[in-house]
């Protein structure tokens, strides 16, 4: 049950990055899953799965996808963010797997901010906004560095090397922040989200 448990929660995070989740062909086919579960005749997480198989995107087609996502949930984006930065770690077994408590440690934060204070960022003003959403655009940091706001990037990079998180840390390595920036930020962590996020497909 419990990998079951697990795999309902790649599936479901593949399903909002790629979209569909709430349609009606996705409704169905989690419908038919649950009437095959009850039945036995899906007794395993990979009979599920192939159940759910029509529904599911693929690894490549999920990290493309990833690679290029805007988040504009906080909640979300603090899962991914960890989910990730735990996977990037190689010491949890189960990186998806994120207690409360822990989420609850760590603050969000926009590296470009949303809502920028000056003009000086390397940001076209009539697309900053859609690139301030985008995942490789946000990091974690401690509680304590959250509440600073700042002018541009150099006071920022200021901020983020004082973080123990991984994508600050990343982030703070680059000399100026830029869309080629967050693009190879947001790379980084879309090729690490179909391991984090398996699709449980037999092999």
């Amino acid at each position: 049950m419990s990998r079951l448990l697990e795999a309902a929660v790649s599936w479901a995070v593949r399903g909002i990055i790629v979209g569909g989740i709430g349609g009606g062909q996705t409704e169905r086919y989690y419908s038919n899953a649950a009437a095959a579960v009850r039945s036995r005749r899906a007794t395993t997480t990979e009979d599920v799965a192939r159940e759910l198989g029509p529904i599911l995107p693929e690894d490549d087609f999920f990290q493309a996808t990833f690679s290029q996502r805007r988040v504009n949930s906080t909640k979300l984006a603090k899962y991914y963010l960890l989910a990730l930065q735990q996977a990037a770690a190689g010491t949890f077994a189960k990186p998806a797997i994120i207690a409360d408590t822990r989420l609850a440690e760590v603050s969000l934060l926009h590296v470009m901010p949303r809502r920028p204070l000056t003009d000086n960022w390397n940001f076209a003003s009539n697309v900053a906004g859609q690139w301030a959403l985008r995942l490789g655009n946000q990091v974690l940091v401690e509680e304590s560095l959250d509440a600073a706001r700042v002018l541009d990037f150099r006071e920022r990079r200021l901020q983020l090397k004082m973080s123990d998180q991984y994508w600050a840390k990343l982030a703070a390595r680059q000399s100026e922040w830029s869309e080629d920036a967050v693009t190879e930020m947001q790379k980084q962590m879309a090729a690490l989200a179909p391991v984090v996020w398996p699709d449980f497909f037999p092999n």
